[in-house]
This record gives C-alpha cells, structure tokens and sequence, in this order.
C-alpha cells in the first residue's frame, strides 16, 4: 500500500536504460520502490513553493541528503534528547542558528569532536518514524545518482 493509503498502481513508460542504471545502483532495494521513494521526496520538497530548484524553498542539503524545512533532528547527549529544527535555510537550536548537522553536534557536545551522522536522529515533515542520519544516508545513497530535474523534466 503506498503513502496515500491506496493500492492502486499506473503503469508509467520509462526507458530499459534508466531501468538497468537503477537496478545496478540499486540491486536490493527494488526500482519501483526506489520511484516511488524520489517521486515522494519530489512532491514533500514541492508541496509548499513550487519548483525545488527555486532558492526560496527552505531546507538545507547535508553531504547528499536534503532535509526540507519542518525537518527535526535529535541527539541524544550525557543521557538528555536535544531537539533541533530546520527552519529557513540553517537549523535552530535553542534561538541560534546553524548552517549544518556537523556544528550543531559539536556544540551541543560543548565542542567535543563528534560525529553528526551517527550521533543524529532525523524525521522530516512526512516521515513517520525518526530515522539515525547514517541509516537515511545509507538508505539514500542509491537515489542520488538520479538526476531529479532530467527524471521529472524528461530533458534528452
């Protein structure tokens, strides 16, 4: 069942190329999946300013990954849960602001060396469950050698 709660599918042309180029980044997950996965983060990332490639649509991008605004981060740090936002383009934590997890992780370690993707924990706007930083990342790896302007623009 997909994210709207209907099980109903389209068939939807694409290319034997595109297909055999997913399924060689991507051999475990499934490329239906893996469609279905960037076509959601295409329309979270849309669903408030329009086009993703605008530079008015908040959020910030980390290594690979995009995080879109609303998206909470949490760390847990000598046993206390720190809660951060993304919020513009840089993340608010106690009425300051960051420009990535890395820093963010290092203060709230009050400057001790850390590791942000380990350390952290994301959920973004329509995520239900919150998910380690490394895992989303890891998760995320196959998607980002699709280029979402050519999937969605069909540009040949």
């Amino acid at each position: 069942m997909n994210e709207s709660g209907n099980d109903n599918y389209l068939s939807v042309p694409i290319s034997e190329n595109l297909i055999s180029e997913l399924m060689q980044k991507n051999p475990s997950g499934g490329v239906r999946a893996l469609l279905e996965d960037i076509a959601w983060d295409y329309l979270e990332r849309t669903s408030e300013k329009g086009d993703i490639f605008q530079s008015e649509n908040k959020g910030i991008k980390w290594g690979r990954l995009y995080l879109p605004g609303g998206t909470r981060l949490m760390m847990e740090y000598r046993g206390i849960q720190k809660f951060a936002t993304v919020t513009g383009n840089a993340i608010e934590y106690m009425d300051s602001e960051f420009e990535s997890p890395s820093k963010l992780a290092n203060y709230i370690a009050n400057g001790t060396s850390r590791n942000a993707w380990r350390d952290f924990w994301i959920k973004r706007p329509n995520d239900r469950e919150w998910i380690q930083a490394d895992q989303l990342r890891l998760r995320n790896e196959g998607k980002q050698a699709i280029d979402l302007e050519q999937l969605f623009h069909n540009k040949d």
